[in-house]
């Protein structure tokens, strides 16, 4: 959590459970072929959020409820434990200013239905 003019900005990740296919880490390694050259040994992805909504803990984890399936996904309220290596390669990929956000959109819209606003 991160404080921001009194209200809190809230991180949320969420990536698939160990024992589901993460069908973009599949493609992401397939592109990462045939652009690259490289075949990955292993890929994780994640989805991370931050909600600039007002909300406090409790609202920030009924949202996070309302975005998690907890049979195929994890999440988690800030940052989900690594599994990768310390030597792992982190790259984060992120919209660029300007550019529609639909998730994003879908993701307000769930949060102001899931908290009835």
């Amino acid at each position: 959590m991160k404080p921001y003019r009194g209200m809190a900005i809230w991180r949320l990740e969420i990536e698939a459970r160990a024992h589901v296919r993460d069908a973009l880490a599949v493609e992401t390694a397939s592109r990462v072929t045939q652009w690259l050259g490289l075949v990955p040994a292993a890929i994780y992805t994640r989805r991370v959020f931050h909600l600039d909504l007002g909300l406090d803990e409790a609202d920030a984890r009924r949202v996070l409820d309302a975005l998690v399936d907890p049979v195929a996904q994890r999440g988690a309220l800030g940052m989900l434990d690594d599994p990768w290596p310390a030597q792992a390669l982190v790259v984060t990929v992120g919209f660029r200013p300007g550019v529609t956000d639909a998730v994003a959109t879908t993701v307000k819209r769930a949060a102001q239905d899931r908290l009835g606003r």
